[in-house]
């Protein structure tokens, strides 16, 4: 999860603005281990970690973590996105986040 966090620091610094991931999942200090099992099944799954982004976000004050999944270029093809994911990865709701909003929530 850290490895992840910190490759999408890097990530978010240069992805286009205009571009969309799939928000995945949102999880608090009790429930992070929920995140790490979904990176977990991913890497079984053969998927690539890389395309797995986890920012940080404060809500109500209290430090989270959100997981998304991939970068799409448009809208249209992040929907595309969502119909295509495992059945585990659509249980939480997965909806379209923007960079640009993925860049304004993340804090640590």
């Amino acid at each position: 999860m850290r490895a992840r966090f910190a490759a999408t620091q890097e990530w978010l610094k240069s992805a286009p603005r205009d571009h969309y991931s799939i928000q995945l999942y949102t999880a608090g200090a009790r429930d992070l281990y929920k995140a790490e099992d979904m990176l977990a099944r991913a890497a079984a799954r053969n998927l690539a970690l890389s395309d797995f982004h986890v920012y940080g976000v404060k809500i109500d004050d209290q430090q989270h973590y959100r997981l998304a999944y991939g970068a799409y270029p448009s809208y249209a093809a992040g929907n595309q996105g969502i119909k295509g994911l495992p059945a585990a990865y659509r249980e939480y709701g997965p909806y379209l986040r923007s960079v640009e909003r993925m860049r304004s929530q993340n804090r640590q």
